[in-house]
């Protein structure tokens, strides 16, 4: 009674409701058994009016009239959750990636952070998601503390090749701080002329990262 513009609104407000924006034409089916390719999306008041009339033919005519709207609407598209093998050359794609994705986010990450996220990256779909989780914390607290021991490691190495050291001597009882030549002190003490300590090499770097992604 109120006419089509009033009936397509209202049906316009609920589609509206269930997909905001995505309203498209809509079709009238001109008889029951009509296909979908069959449907007119022109002149629908003109169709309504017909079917109104025709009603009257029925045996319980326009009283027992019932107008069936069917919306069609797309499927959502659910989100892919499909892990993939995290294979060698994948994590090796992915450590580009995750470097820009730190740089991005302004995150601090050493070798074993990166190599963490990569393993997990390439084990999961495409996309710019952090991980912060207890394994992700712990791996930043061991490149922390890498970070530490190279740097103490590397002054070490850099006190053990110098070619005069900083002794301590006893000078009429009192101790006097000193610089002298270390090839002075070998010769004197009859000792080889190369360091007896062990040159330090450091092992294979977080073999047990691929553990702490599982």
């Amino acid at each position: 009674q109120k006419g089509y513009r009033v009936l397509r609104a209202k049906v316009e407000e609920h589609f509206d409701i269930k997909i905001p924006g995505q309203w498209c034409a809509d079709y009238f089916k001109p008889t029951n058994n009509a296909y979908q390719k069959d449907f007119e999306s022109s002149a629908l008041q003109v169709q309504l009016d017909t079917a109104w009339h025709k009603a009257r033919l029925r045996n319980d005519g326009q009283a027992g009239f019932v107008l069936e709207l069917y919306v069609y609407v797309p499927k959502p598209v659910e989100a892919t959750t499909t892990l993939r093998r995290d294979t060698a050359a994948r994590i090796r794609e992915q450590m580009p990636r995750v470097a820009e994705m730190l740089r991005k986010q302004g995150i601090t990450a050493g070798p074993a952070t990166q190599n963490y996220m990569a393993v997990t990256q390439a084990r999961l779909p495409d996309g710019p998601v952090v991980p912060n989780n207890t394994t992700f914390q712990r791996v930043q607290h061991v490149d922390t503390r890498q970070a530490a021991i190279d740097s103490a490691m590397q002054e070490g190495q850099q006190v053990a090749t110098a070619e005069c050291h900083l002794v301590r001597v006893k000078i009429q009882g009192v101790p006097v701080a000193m610089v002298v030549k270390i090839s002075d002190i070998r010769s004197a003490l009859g000792l080889p002329d190369y360091s007896l300590r062990y040159h330090f090499e450091s092992p294979q770097r977080f073999p047990h990262l691929l553990l702490l992604a599982t």
